[in-house]
């Protein structure tokens, strides 16, 4: 049985909708709070009035202020009274979105990139989530969560890359995923791998040493490569990055053993497993269920994760057809 006959054989009849009026927190972690940070605090307070629904915005920074930052930080609260600042150490994002979250007061939890201005139509793929009851990850550019759901599978970890990857495959592969993937953001080199933590990875040449070792081994820990899937990474890297880390990634395999988390293994690796259960809903045209808003349908991939993908994925491969009328072209 090939990849389609096993999707159109299952039983993925969503449950009808339902519209209880629960509260949702938006959270994020930023090493700074500049004016790009700012204008994606108030686009999300937007975002969060057009709900209609009660909200909190969570933001966690380890910076001590400085008058300048405290003067916008008293202006993003003058504007925005739901804004919460969370002032905690944190050595990596995955750590910082762990504080924010634990933080958070709402049913459901809606992480976001504080270096990203969101259109305010997120509301209408948010709202169309709210609507139903199923112990999903929902996922577009602002992914959604159950706090339960997080609880249940450990949260996010103190990863430097990858680090929702991490969280949403061990979700994906316990309830699954609802995608709509939209094309609501410019289509300026934003794709996925910037709402899953991986961006970073392609920035590695601007790194100092240590720093660029740090992020492989967490990138290997985060997506659990074996030393071959991560052979085949690199190569691709250098191939369409021009970013040369063979020496890098052999000498980051063994650091991650002395690293305090640990790959959560599955049968395959975790970038495998997320995107499946994302194209699986695709396939299934889900997304249908949510209204007007499927005519925005888009999943934007970076070349080098397809590529990854349709050599380490037998539904990725077999599914070249239908994945073209989802995916960008690569860049």
């Amino acid at each position: 049985m090939d990849s389609m006959e096993a999707l159109l054989g299952k039983n993925n009849s969503l449950i009808e909708p339902t519209d209880y009026n629960y509260r949702i927190s938006f959270i994020a972690a930023s090493s700074a709070i500049d004016e790009k940070v700012e204008n994606s605090i108030y686009s999300i307070s937007r975002i969060g009035e057009e709900l209609g629904r009660d909200f909190e915005i969570i933001l966690s920074t380890p910076f001590k202020s400085s008058l300048k930052s405290m003067a916008r930080i008293l202006l993003i609260r003058e504007n925005c009274p739901q804004f919460q600042l969370n002032v905690e150490d944190f050595s990596s994002p995955g750590k910082g979105k762990q504080m924010s979250f634990e933080k958070a007061t709402g049913k459901f939890v809606i992480p976001f990139n504080p270096d990203i201005l969101y259109p305010v139509q997120f509301s209408d793929i948010l709202h169309s989530f709210l609507k139903f009851r199923l112990k999903r990850l929902y996922y577009s550019e602002l992914p959604l969560v159950s706090s339960d759901i997080i609880r249940e599978v450990g949260g996010w970890r103190e990863l430097l890359v990858g680090e929702d990857l991490d969280l949403f495959a061990r979700i994906s592969m316990n309830y699954g995923t609802l995608a709509m993937p939209s094309d609501l953001l410019p289509n300026n080199g934003y794709g996925i791998e910037n709402t899953i933590g991986l961006s970073r990875i392609f920035a590695l040449n601007r790194m100092p040493y240590a720093e660029r070792m740090q992020n492989v081994r967490d990138l290997i820990i985060s997506c659990n490569l074996s030393f071959k899937e991560m052979n085949l990474f690199s190569s691709l890297l250098a191939e369409y990055e021009g970013l040369r880390i063979r020496g890098i990634s052999a000498m980051a395999q063994i650091l991650k053993h002395f690293h305090s988390v640990k790959p959560i293994n599955y049968d395959r690796n975790n970038l495998t497993i997320f995107m499946e259960s994302l194209l699986e809903s695709l396939v299934l045209r889900e997304y249908q269920r949510l209204g007007d808003i499927s005519s925005h349908v888009h999943l934007n991939v970076h070349r080098v994760l397809l590529k990854f993908l349709k050599k380490n994925s037998n539904m990725f491969s077999e599914m070249s057809n239908s994945l073209s009328l989802y995916v960008t072209p690569e860049y």
